[in-house]
């Protein structure tokens, strides 16, 4: 690395990228207690979805604006980019690293340290308009004068695969009404609802069943140009209208009513499936996860490159600390 130029920055190899009420962030304090994973400075930087909870892109700049930097992004891996240059430096370069530099990089290939990003809601998030539609072209070019080149901002997908197309991506699921369920319990309209207050079974019912019916409506409505019928829809999906609905957050990923579109999960995997090969993505289910933990964590170590089999019990039991992090609420 060109030390001449600067302190190192990071990138992160791995991506947690969903989903959110999925064990994902059970998974990432997990995942981060491994002693070759390091993390950034909070769980969710949110680098790649800034705006997520805007109700429209801001004017004329798209959600990613032009002059946003990738050092916005790697600032927050300081910390673990000078961890990562010592055991560099140790393993590398002895002639420079102190005695217990080695210790620390274990002076072995193998303890390469990693950083894995946190965010739950990359996968489902994509810069598009919260009404579901394509995004529209911002003036990322020109002066006060108006001028300037119109471009549709890229998705997520995309730009990540321009910067790292040799990224692992780690996606955990839930069965999808259990996932439904706790994200009502989860969230109020504008906070996070720690006590509950004002949830109920029976209201999740009400609230659940209009989304359904919304849904069922949004999916009839984008399919009319196949002159497709209600019965169809139960044996095959417009492609368009999919994406359309499970993108629209404006009215279905609202906080506070269970946020439906987020199980529509083979809507946004086929976007990231579009532009990373099926070995770069492991998809891990809650419910396996759940009964056999060590077991699912270390399939998950392996596939990242990490040491799962050296591992001693004092590390496992570090990283199977018996807590449920965010667990589902109820």
């Amino acid at each position: 690395p060109p030390v001449e130029a600067g302190p190192l920055e990071c990138l992160p190899l791995a991506y947690l990228l969903g989903m959110p009420k999925c064990g994902s962030s059970d998974l990432w304090e997990r995942l981060a207690r491994h002693p070759q994973v390091l993390k950034a400075d909070r769980k969710e930087v949110r680098y790649l979805t800034r705006g997520e909870f805007s109700e429209a892109a801001p004017k004329e700049r798209g959600f990613l604006p032009p002059e946003l930097a990738l050092s916005d992004f790697t600032q927050h891996h300081a910390a673990a980019a000078r961890q990562i240059w010592e055991d560099y430096e140790a393993v590398e370069r002895p002639d420079q690293a102190q005695p217990e530099d080695y210790e620390q990089a274990n002076a072995s290939p193998h303890a390469a340290k990693i950083i894995v990003d946190g965010g739950p809601h990359t996968l489902w998030w994509s810069i598009q308009d919260p009404d579901g539609q394509a995004p529209r072209p911002v003036r990322v070019t020109g002066d006060s004068s108006g001028t300037g080149e119109l471009v549709a901002p890229a998705p997520i997908p995309q730009i990540l695969r321009g910067l790292q197309p040799r990224a692992k991506l780690v996606v955990t699921l839930a069965e999808p009404v259990r996932r439904m369920y706790s994200d009502y319990f989860f969230l109020h309209a504008n906070s996070v609802a720690m006590d509950g207050e004002g949830k109920s079974p029976e209201d999740f019912h009400q609230v659940a069943t209009q989304q359904v019916k919304a849904m069922h409506r949004c999916f009839l409505t984008h399919a009319q140009d196949e002159s497709l019928t209600p019965s169809d829809l139960e044996s095959r999906l417009p492609y368009l209208a999919e994406q359309a609905c499970a993108y629209d957050r404006y009215h279905f990923g609202r906080p506070g009513t269970g946020r439906i579109a987020i199980g529509l999960y083979h809507a946004f995997l086929r976007r990231w499936l579009q532009l990373y090969p099926r070995s770069q993505l492991l998809v891990l289910r809650l419910e396996d996860f759940n009964q056999n933990p060590r077991k699912h964590l270390t399939g998950l170590f392996e596939w990242l490159g990490l040491e799962a089999q050296q591992l001693d019990e004092g590390a496992w039991q570090e990283v199977l600390v018996d807590r449920t992090f965010n667990e589902h609420r109820s």
